[in-house]
């Protein structure tokens, strides 16, 4: 695995449960209304990076941590804060990336549709 291959790359995506879709779609309204799409167009993004040669990382985001977030920030949950919130996760797991990309909190990229937020870790 060489410095920069695809391999040595982690691509951490939001994940969610499906017993909390309800609240987290009132929590976060710019995510689809069906549970079921979220979950199958994140799968394609999945299943097309790990194609590629990434490695994959789920990370869990709950009722709990995005009304907590919200609440200490002040701010709404959008794509670009639930994108900080995987990065931030994603440090205390792996620890510092070497390079990360993506829509973060301080980022001017907005997000214009529903597709998992996908941060990059190279290692």
């Amino acid at each position: 695995m060489t410095k920069g291959s695809p391999e040595s790359v982690l691509v951490g995506v939001a994940a969610y449960r499906k017993e909390d879709w309800p609240v987290i779609r009132a929590l976060c309204p710019d995510l689809p209304k069906s549970y079921a799409y979220w979950e199958r167009e994140t799968q394609k993004v999945i299943d097309h990076l790990k194609g590629e040669g990434f490695r994959v990382e789920r990370i869990e985001l709950t009722v709990d941590m995005l009304r907590d977030w919200s609440r200490r920030r002040g701010r709404r949950l959008t794509a670009k804060v639930r994108t900080t919130m995987v990065t931030d996760l994603a440090r205390q797991r792996y620890g510092p990336p070497e390079v990360a990309t993506g829509a973060t909190e301080d980022s001017d990229i907005e997000r214009k549709d529903s597709r998992p937020p996908i941060i990059e870790w190279k290692r």
